[in-house]
């Protein structure tokens, strides 16, 4: 009767002893797991704070540069010299001199072609005479004038007389100050025999030959200045938007 109850009680003390382990083994493991837990958010969160650090292999690896980019509009139009000149005959005659071809060099003021001035020169001679000879007329109607006034005051002519005289002397000196005129138009017109470039730059065209007559306002040479230009062309509206001033263009 006794054994029985000693072995009872031995098996109660065994699993009184089972117990206490096992709720030893779940204690331990909550606290453990929770020390992890502690671990894995402290480790979060020291990882957090630090910056990330990625390895990428070498292929996907390019340096950096600095580049200009560039957009070109293309444009068509026309391209012509700021300055342009038409030399022209003032007078008409024969063209004579002319050594200048297309593409040859002028200079500002530079002799390019002359026109005959045989008939120039002779109306210079003529208007020449002429002034020389209302002068004369003029001299003569003066004198006259001088001694009506003398004979007047001695009452030998009448007031009519010089009356008369001085609208003759008036008349005289008109007519030497139109010859006067006309010289200076007929040196004019031979001043216009020489035809000079009014611009430097090259021979654009060449419209006339030595040896051919031609008429006034009639085109000898064409002149242009090779040292400006400018192109005027037409532009899209959406390429006028990217088109700014001082833009260069090539």
């Amino acid at each position: 009767m006794n054994a029985p109850a000693s072995r009872s009680g031995w098996i109660k003390w065994l699993l009184l002893a089972l117990l206490v382990i096992a709720i030893a083994l779940g204690v331990a493991r909550a606290l453990g797991k929770r020390k992890a837990q502690n671990e894995a958010a402290t480790a979060a969160a020291v990882a957090a704070q630090k910056a990330p650090v990625y390895e990428l292999p070498q292929q996907d690896v390019a340096t950096d540069e600095v580049l200009e980019l560039a957009q070109s509009v293309g444009v068509s139009g026309s391209l012509r010299a700021l300055q342009t000149a038409a030399i022209k005959a003032r007078v008409a005659g024969e063209v004579q001199g002319i050594t200048k071809r297309e593409g040859d060099s002028v200079k500002a003021g530079e002799v390019v072609a002359r026109i005959d001035s045989t008939e120039a020169q002779a109306r210079v001679r003529q208007a020449e005479q002429q002034a020389k000879s209302a002068l004369a007329q003029v001299a003569i109607a003066r004198r006259a004038q001088d001694n009506n006034q003398s004979l007047v005051q001695q009452g030998f002519i009448s007031a009519t007389a010089l009356e008369t005289s001085t609208n003759n002397l008036a008349a005289a000196e008109a007519n030497h100050q139109a010859a006067v005129a006309a010289l200076d138009i007929a040196r004019k017109a031979l001043g216009d025999t020489t035809l000079r470039a009014p611009l430097s730059g090259q021979v654009s065209a060449r419209l006339a030959q030595n040896g051919e007559r031609v008429g006034v306002d009639a085109r000898i040479l064409e002149v242009v200045d090779l040292s400006g230009f400018e192109l005027e062309a037409a532009l899209a509206p959406v390429d006028a938007a990217r088109v700014a001033v001082g833009q260069k263009a090539q």
